[in-house]
């Protein structure tokens, strides 16, 4: 009896020293995340990126000491982005966290046949370039945060900010799929809201002569939408685009606070800090084993209104007082 209770007594012991040092090792894991970037020249997936990894941080998941990333800026080149994410798939990267929807879909190609779950992030809804088949399943090792606000609620703004609107221009990027079913969305929204529609495409070819493809479509229309295009939103570009609007008195509607800051009249858009951490909140999740399957898409928690004052009284726009009333960000 006193040898079957020591010998009960050693195997609970060891046991339990089992466990604790799979806890250890648990507690010990470090993670080597893979960040491919989009872009630097667009301020908000800067805003993204370092709102990520503080979010990580909140998480316990900090830099040096449980977490290597292994961070590459592709400048919206999608061969670099493939290659990039090869060469992080030899190196062992447990996931990979791609800015932009450029991004998604380099991994996605880069990634065909392999097993490295994706995280998504500033990039339209998914499902508009068949990335995802529904928010709740994803059918691939991808889910994402969209930072899509509805284009009903956009266009809804739009009317409110300029009840008079009749010709609405809308202009968009050829070379990315996202941009382009975006506008086409927005396309056959339009009349529902009393406006004709004056769709643009243009290609990066085309881009040496945006000044004038502008000016043709200024004299056409009474605004000018662009969604969030990380192509037209490049700074440069923007400027010519507000520099011909402004010329021609025709306001400018985009997605961003920045692009108001530098002279469109207004945006509807998510808050990219929180954007960031909202990815980091879902990174977590696929780090702690969940099913990424199962993880639905996510959508921003928080919208924000832009309004350029100084610009709307440059242009003669009378915006209504209880309008201005609901603006978070105001630049006059």
């Amino acid at each position: 009896m006193g040898k079957q209770f020591k010998f009960g007594v050693l195997l609970a012991v060891a046991l339990l020293f089992s466990i604790v040092s799979v806890a250890c090792r648990m507690d010990n894991q470090s993670f080597n995340i893979g960040v491919l970037q989009w872009s630097e020249n667009i301020e908000i997936f800067n805003q993204t990126y370092e709102s990520f990894i503080a979010g990580l941080n909140d998480k316990g998941y900090k830099l040096g000491v449980n977490l290597k990333i292994a961070y590459k800026n592709v400048e919206q080149n999608e061969i670099v982005a493939i290659k990039t994410v090869q060469k992080m798939i030899s190196d062992k990267i447990d996931l990979i966290v791609a800015l932009g929807g450029g991004s998604c879909i380099a991994s996605l190609k880069a990634t065909e046949g392999k097993e490295v779950p994706i995280v998504c992030s500033v990039g339209s809804d998914l499902r508009y370039i068949n990335i995802m088949k529904n928010y709740y399943n994803s059918g691939k090792n991808i889910t994402g945060i969209s930072m899509k606000i509805p284009l009903r609620e956009q266009f809804l703004m739009i009317k409110k900010v300029l009840p008079k609107l009749q010709k609405l221009g809308i202009l968009y990027c050829a070379e990315m799929p996202q941009m382009v079913a975006l506008g086409r969305k927005a396309i056959a929204l339009a009349p529902e809201f009393g406006w004709t529609p004056l769709p643009v495409f243009i290609s990066k070819n085309e881009l040496p002569q945006l000044e004038k493809v502008i000016k043709t479509l200024t004299s056409k229309i009474d605004a000018i939408y662009i969604s969030v295009d990380p192509i037209l939103l490049e700074p440069e570009n923007l400027k010519k685009i507000i520099r011909v609007c402004d010329e021609n008195r025709t306001p400018v509607i985009t997605g961003t606070k920045e692009s108001v800051e530098a002279g469109a009249l207004m945006a509807l858009h998510c808050d990219f800090s929180e954007i960031g951490r909202q990815t980091a909140h879902i990174v977590s999740q696929v780090l702690k084993k969940v099913d990424i399957n199962r993880i639905p898409i996510t959508e921003p928690t928080i919208t924000i209104l832009s309004l350029n004052l100084k610009k709307a009284q440059q242009l003669s726009i009378q915006i209504d007082h209880n309008i201005i009333l609901q603006a978070e960000n105001i630049f006059d």
